[in-house]
């Protein structure tokens, strides 16, 4: 099970169809049971124990052009393989919901991708270019990528302590 918590200050009108067809593609392409731990105002109010944080900011830390941004954090003990234990998916605040131009749905699409441990794909046609490319559903190299992060790959213990 992995939770996510939604910090709605700043989110643009809509932004609840987003995060729904967001949690259903990643669902069916990991097998991974997305739980909704609830809409908060603040992100002080997000409890601990949640996994994945998504909220709406002002502005980026990084250059200029980037829209969103996710900050993880695993463990990485040589022992074992590297473990996400949670995720902040920031998106910039100026976004307005759905796709198209400026919409929040293919951004908050990649920044899931990384949420769950998936990285760039340069020069592909996919989701996870780092350009936005306008998708609003994960192309075909974003579902075999989520496919070997999910469930089915024995990823079941992800975001387990």
């Amino acid at each position: 099970m992995v939770t996510y918590a939604v910090v709605d200050q700043d989110a643009p009108a809509g932004w609840q169809a987003d995060v729904a067809s967001v949690m259903s593609q990643l669902h069916a392409a990991t097998g991974l049971n997305l739980v909704d731990a609830g809409t908060f105002a603040h992100k002080a109010q997000v409890p601990a124990s949640v996994d994945i944080t998504i909220s709406w900011v002002p502005a980026l830390p990084a250059t200029s052009d980037d829209v969103g941004l996710t900050t993880y954090y695993y463990i990485n003990d040589p022992r074992y393989t590297p473990e996400l234990t949670r995720a902040d998916v920031q998106l910039l605040g100026t976004l307005h919901a759905g796709g198209g131009p400026g919409g929040e749905l293919p951004v908050l699409l990649h920044e899931m991708g990384h949420a769950v441990g998936l990285g760039h794909a340069p020069g592909q046609p996919e989701v996870m270019n780092p350009y936005d490319h306008g998708f609003t559903r994960y192309q075909p190299g974003d579902l075999e990528g989520l496919r070997l992060v999910g469930a089915s790959q024995g990823c079941y213990g992800f975001y387990q302590p």
